[in-house]
């Protein structure tokens, strides 16, 4: 079996694959990561009558998207001492990619970016224009020949609120639930328009933008924590998948 990663600034999606097959999804707190074993797979594969060393012996390799260097080194030791694999790879711009990085610096570019790459023009083809709403929102767009071109990174959604409310002191958080309206009678609506609307319509005006920049229709797929919020709501045909990070690490 194959243990997939993606370690991301707020939370680490992990995910077992036995071949093709997801058999096993979860999100963690990013911070809880290296409190061992338990808190990385589900209870589904830690009953108490399967040991942690019979679970450990049937993970053949680890693959890995971390955008938090910092725990790297802390979580292979780790790792190596609760697994028997030797395996355990970390996902770079060195790693062979079915991409070309065609950007000035690629090794400022995230593994979970490249991963999302990996698994979109190998599902979807390109040219692709993969969207990854998280900490961060990204764009990345994927030519017809396989090359990465660049892309776009803003303030997730969830990231820019957070700063809003801690700089505007008359402003509380508010559930980010989708607005019924573009104008709001209230604080409240008026928040969780800025919110979620506002951001809808900034990645709309930012995918045309840069459809026409390139003089192409390519085809959008949706990924990261707030993609499903977004996705109901998005006027642009559009794929949504939320395993795209964990696929490109198979």
């Amino acid at each position: 079996m194959l243990l997939v990663l993606d370690i991301g600034n707020t939370q680490t999606v992990c995910g077992l694959y036995r071949g093709k097959s997801l058999l096993y999804f979860k999100r963690v707190e990013t911070r809880k990561i290296l409190r061992g074993l338990r808190v990385i797979l589900s209870p589904k594969f830690c009953h108490p009558e399967r040991s942690e060393g019979s679970l450990s012996s049937i993970i053949m390799a680890i693959h890995i998207a971390s955008v938090v260097p910092s725990l790297n080194v802390k979580l292979k030791k780790k790792l190596k001492a609760q697994f028997k694999t030797k395996n355990i790879h970390f996902l770079s711009h060195r790693s062979k990619l079915p991409i070309k990085l065609n950007v000035k610096y690629p090794k400022e570019v995230g593994a979970d970016r490249l991963s999302n790459m990996t698994a979109a023009v190998k599902a979807y083809r390109a040219p692709v224009l993969i969207i990854d709403f998280g900490t961060a929102t990204t764009i990345d767009y994927v030519d017809s020949k396989n090359r990465y071109q660049g892309g776009v990174i803003m303030p997730g959604l969830k990231t820019a609120m957070d700063a809003l409310f801690q700089k505007a002191e008359k402003l509380k958080p508010v559930p980010l639930h989708f607005p019924r309206t573009s104008i709001g009678k209230t604080t409240k609506e008026q928040l969780q328009i800025g919110a979620i609307l506002a951001h809808v319509e900034m990645v709309e005006g930012m995918v045309r933008r840069m459809r026409k920049e390139t003089k192409t229709h390519a085809k959008i797929i949706l990924t990261g924590g707030w993609a499903g919020l977004i996705s109901k709501h998005l006027t642009l045909k559009h794929i949504h998948d939320p395993y795209l990070t964990l696929k490109g690490l198979r």
